[in-house]
C-alpha cells in the first residue's frame, strides 16, 4: 500500500479574467513601485473585455455622456483610446499629457511631467504600454508605463513637429512630420534617422499609414498652383520615394487623414467643408461620387475618424458639433452638439470647434471628442 501514489485534490479551472490575486505577504511585496503603478492603471475592465468578444456593429451616439475641462491654455489637440483597456490618452495642448479612465467618470490616472513647450501630438504603441509625444521644443519623447510612466527615450529633431506615428510592424520605429517640409522616420533604440522624405513644399498637417502596403500618406498646407500635386502624397516607407502624383486637385488643405479599417480607401478632411474619399491602390483615385458634407471646417483642423467596423464616418465641426455619416453613401445619420443642449446652434463660438474625434475601438457607440477651448467630451 505504501507504493500507491497519493492523489491530489482536483480543483476546477478558473478563467484568467475571473481569478483574483491573493493578498501578498510582506516577503512577496515587490520593491519596485512600477509594479503597483502598472497594476493600478492597466487592470482589465470587464465591460471592455465582454464587448471585445462581440461582433462589432457601431452605431452613432445619442448625446453627450460627460464632459470635463482638461486644458485651460489652449486646444485639446488629440485624443486616442487604449485598445486594450478603458483609458483615453489626451494631448491637452499645454505642457503635459493626461491619461483618463473613462469608466470611472473621467478619472485622471496619470499625468506626464511638465515640459518646457506645448505638446502637439501623441500615439499609443501596439502593446499600449508605451506612448509617444512630440512638442514645440523640437523633441520626440517615449514614456514607458512598465517603469512608472517614466521617460524612456528622447530624440531631438531639426524642425517643430506636428504629427507622429508608430510604424505598425515595429514599435521601435516611428514617423515624424512637421514644419518646413520636415518628414523623417527614426529608430527609438539608436535615436538615428532611418529615412528622410523629400517633401519640398509646405508643412506636414497629418499622416496615416496604409496597412499591409509599406506605404503611408501625408497632407501638407501647400495649395498654390505650382504645388497642388503635393497637398496629398503617398510615400514608400523604406525607400522614401513618392509613389503618387496629383491625387487631390482642389485648392483646399486637408488637415486630417484617416484610413478605412478594410484598407480599401482613405479619407481626407478638407477646408472645403467636406470629406473626400480616395482609393488606397494606385493611382489612388479620388471618388468623385461620394462627399461627406454638412459640417464646417473654416480653417480649423476638424477631427476625423471611422468606426472600427468601417460603417460610420465621424467628423468634428467648427460650430461645436460632431457629425456622423454613413460610410457607404455619405448620408448624414445624426449630429450632436457638445454643449449638451440637444439642438444644433448656428451661433456657436469658434472656441467650441471640434478638432479631434475618435470612436472607441470596442464600445460600439462611444466617441471621444476634444474642442478648441480644451474640453473633453464623451459621447454615447
Amino acid at each position: 500500500m505504501s507504493d500507491i501514489p497519493k492523489l491530489h485534490a482536483v480543483r476546477p479551472y478558473i478563467p484568467k479574467r475571473k481569478r483574483k490575486d491573493p493578498e501578498p505577504t510582506s516577503s512577496q511585496i515587490p520593491i519596485k513601485r512600477s509594479y503597483h503603478f502598472d497594476k493600478e492603471i492597466f487592470v482589465a475592465n470587464e465591460i471592455i473585455y465582454e464587448n471585445s468578444l462581440l461582433k462589432k456593429h457601431s452605431i452613432p451616439p445619442r448625446n453627450v455622456l460627460k464632459s470635463t475641462k482638461v486644458n485651460h491654455a489652449g486646444p485639446l489637440w488629440r485624443v486616442e483610446w487604449c485598445v486594450k483597456h478603458s483609458h483615453l490618452l489626451a494631448c491637452v495642448g499645454g505642457n503635459a499629457i493626461k491619461l483618463y479612465d473613462c469608466m470611472k467618470d473621467l478619472k485622471d490616472v496619470w499625468t506626464s511631467n511638465e515640459v518646457a513647450a506645448q505638446i502637439k501630438d501623441i500615439a499609443w504603441s501596439r502593446t499600449c504600454k508605451q506612448i509617444l509625444s512630440c512638442d514645440f521644443s523640437k523633441t520626440v519623447k517615449e514614456f514607458d508605463f512598465l517603469t512608472n510612466g517614466a521617460e524612456k527615450s528622447s530624440i531631438n529633431i531639426p524642425e517643430i513637429p506636428s504629427v507622429l506615428r508608430y510604424w505598425p510592424d515595429d514599435d521601435n520605429v516611428i514617423i515624424v512630420g512637421g514644419q518646413n517640409s520636415f518628414l523623417s522616420s527614426y529608430d527609438l533604440r539608436s535615436h538615428k534617422c532611418i529615412t528622410s522624405y523629400d517633401v519640398q513644399f509646405g508643412n506636414i498637417l497629418d499622416l496615416s499609414i496604409l496597412p499591409g502596403t509599406g506605404y503611408f500618406v501625408t497632407s501638407t498646407d501647400a495649395v498654390s498652383r505650382e504645388s497642388a500635386s503635393h497637398s496629398v502624397v503617398v510615400w514608400d516607407f523604406e525607400t522614401g520615394a513618392k509613389v503618387s502624383d496629383q491625387i487631390f486637385h482642389e485648392k483646399y488643405t486637408c488637415p486630417k487623414l484617416c484610413v478605412h479599417p478594410s484598407g480599401s480607401c482613405f479619407l481626407a478632411q478638407t477646408n472645403g467643408d467636406y470629406i473626400a474619399r480616395f482609393s488606397t491602390h494606385p493611382p489612388y483615385k479620388l471618388d468623385k461620387y461620394v462627399r461627406y458634407e454638412k459640417h464646417k471646417v473654416e480653417g480649423f483642423p476638424a477631427g476625423l475618424d471611422i468606426s472600427s467596423d468601417g460603417k460610420i464616418v465621424t467628423s468634428g465641426s467648427s460650430d461645436g458639433s460632431v457629425c456622423f455619416y454613413k460610410f457607404k453613401d455619405s448620408a448624414l445619420l445624426s449630429r450632436i452638439c457638445t454643449d449638451n443642449k440637444g439642438s444644433f446652434r448656428n451661433d456657436a463660438k469658434d472656441d467650441k470647434a471640434i478638432v479631434t474625434v475618435q470612436y472607441h475601438p470596442v464600445m460600439s457607440s462611444m466617441v471621444a471628442a476634444g474642442d478648441w477651448s480644451g474640453n473633453l467630451h464623451i459621447l454615447e
